[in-house]
């Protein structure tokens, strides 16, 4: 039945994002640039202008593998099958962890439900794909301090290299995530290491601290190049200054509380909110049937370490999703901190009741659950298939661009504009890369990312937060090709003479310069 439960979360997770040919998702198609630079920046031209670096590193896990997937369909494609697999991974994670505290691996029917949240749509690609590696990491955690005399020699070091790996994985998925899980690491080590100490007074009770820091350590170690890196040169936003970053900025609780629904799921539909209650009611009747199942076996709630390790998971993801900060300013910007943390929270505290599905409880829950991710799946996929219908009008702009050219997009409009309609509509442009264009502007500059702009050749353009200041004379001459949207950027192009109109496509007038300025030589 766990397997499939995996196998349902990925259908439904491919039924949704397959739906349309493009996702919702506002950042995402900044990722598929420079993944496809990571991919075939040799080919397109790309590696004049993106370094391509596959060192230990945050963000490296979906870079590659999407890049990986990359060499067999087209990038875009291939973000969609890692989701998929995320997809998968999320049920068999939630799985792992349930049976690694006690907990029938069944519950974890529920989890593919994380997918499409709050990151999915914001397009905090990487932080969706190594989710499912969190849970993962935890689990192999709680079997890794099991009471020393229920493991032999050889299964306390395989669990021991089992969670080293996972939080090796972890850490080159999302820094974030690899926060997170130090947190709640150290919280369940020290809780345990406090309990032995309080029982034995004996130095073995610090054994969960040591081999938690034992296992870390090769992951610490990788980490190393780059905080010193980050330490020497600190990434910031262009048009911000170091000394004004803060390391956190919170919230007061109320904006946590207020904002609870669009950190789960609901993705601007009132049928999501069906979705989240149906969640919250297959929750509460799991738990209220797990306390009448003790009561009638009148078993005693299990006193082994293990009895408290979910539940010191889920409360401290609850912490973080209610008391966390909105961003995190240094070394590294990161913002929309704790509103990602709530979905895992909710994946925790699904697989929290003490139940054996294995009954006619597992008939009435398990199809239950896969009701709700299906209906789940079906919204995003109306979604998806809208934003598709609305991007579709850029189609022809992209086929307008010739690969291995450089594009810069600018759109200057008022407000009732049709790129008004969604954000993500704003940054299609992005897909001439994925198409075999060799470079765009204003790509992510994240010394963290595994495809990172060469500042020292990339093409010049004005500040992302005022392209109104476009100069053709300056920003036009170092690209091959212009996609403009906007009377007054159009005109201005026009009046200088520098660049040929190609075509004008629903309002995109897309220009031919006529002497680009040569592609950088090292």
């Amino acid at each position: 039945m766990v397997l499939l439960s995996a196998l349902f979360g990925a259908a439904a997770s491919a039924w949704a994002l397959f739906a349309g040919r493009y996702l919702p998702s506002i950042d995402l198609s900044n990722h598929l640039a420079l993944i496809s630079a990571l991919a075939h920046g040799g080919e397109t031209g790309a590696t004049d202008y993106i370094e391509r670096v596959f060192a230990p590193s945050p963000y490296l896990l979906f870079y590659a593998v999407t890049a990986l997937f990359g060499q067999l369909v087209p990038v875009d494609v291939a973000a969609k099958l890692a989701f998929a697999l995320s997809g998968s991974l999320l049920s068999l994670s939630a799985a792992c962890l349930a049976d690694a505290t006690g907990r029938d691996p069944r519950l974890g029917a529920l989890a593919p439900l994380a997918l499409f949240s709050l990151s999915f749509g914001w397009g905090f690609a990487s932080f969706v794909f190594s989710t499912p590696l969190f849970f993962f990491a935890l689990a192999a955690h709680e079997r890794l301090v099991a009471p020393a005399e229920d493991l032999t020699r050889r299964e306390g070091l395989m669990a021991l290299g089992a969670y080293a790996l996972w939080v090796m994985l972890v850490f080159n998925g999302h820094g974030l995530l690899a926060l997170a899980l130090a947190f709640l690491v150290a919280t369940r080590a020290t809780s345990l290491s406090i309990a032995g100490l309080v029982r034995t007074r004996s130095r073995r009770a610090l054994r969960p601290f040591a081999l938690a820091a034992v296992g870390a350590l090769p992951a610490a170690i990788s980490m190393v190049p780059l905080i010193i890196g980050l330490e020497r040169n600190p990434w910031r936003e262009a048009g911000t200054r170091i000394e004004d970053a803060k390391l956190f900025i919170f919230e007061p609780l109320s904006r946590h509380l207020e904002g609870i629904g669009g950190n789960l799921l609901e993705r601007g539909s009132p049928n999501h909110w069906l979705v989240m209650w149906g969640a919250v009611a297959w929750f509460g009747l799991a738990l209220f049937l797990s306390i009448v199942a003790g009561a009638l076996r009148r078993e005693a709630p299990p006193n082994d370490r293990r009895s408290l390790g979910l539940e010191t998971y889920a409360l401290g993801l609850l912490v973080i999703y209610l008391a966390g900060p909105i961003s995190v300013g240094a070394p590294v910007s990161a913002w929309l901190v704790y509103p990602r943390f709530g979905v895992l929270a909710g994946v925790a505290l699904s697989i929290l009741p003490r139940l054996s599905l294995r009954s006619w409880f597992g008939w009435l829950l398990i199809p239950a659950a896969f009701v709700l991710v299906g209906a789940n799946a079906e919204l995003n996929a109306r979604h998806i298939r809208n934003f598709s219908n609305l991007a579709a009008h850029y189609d022809p702009v992209r086929r307008a661009i010739p690969p291995k050219t450089r594009v810069l997009a600018l759109t200057v409009v008022p407000q009732g504009d049709f790129t008004n309609q969604h954000p993500a509509l704003g940054s299609l442009y992005f897909y001439h890369m994925v198409d075999g264009a060799s470079v765009t502007a204003y790509l992510f500059q994240m010394p963290v990312l595994p495809a990172r702009v060469r500042v020292d050749h990339a093409p010049r353009a004005p500040f992302w937060k005022t392209p109104h200041l476009y100069e053709p004379r300056v920003h036009g001459v170092d690209f091959d090709y212009l996609v403009l949207r906007g009377p007054e950027i159009v005109e201005r192009t026009r009046r200088a003479q520098l660049h040929d109109l190609v075509t004008e496509i629903d309002g995109w007038f897309v220009f031919k310069t006529k002497n680009p300025t040569p592609r950088p030589k090292d």
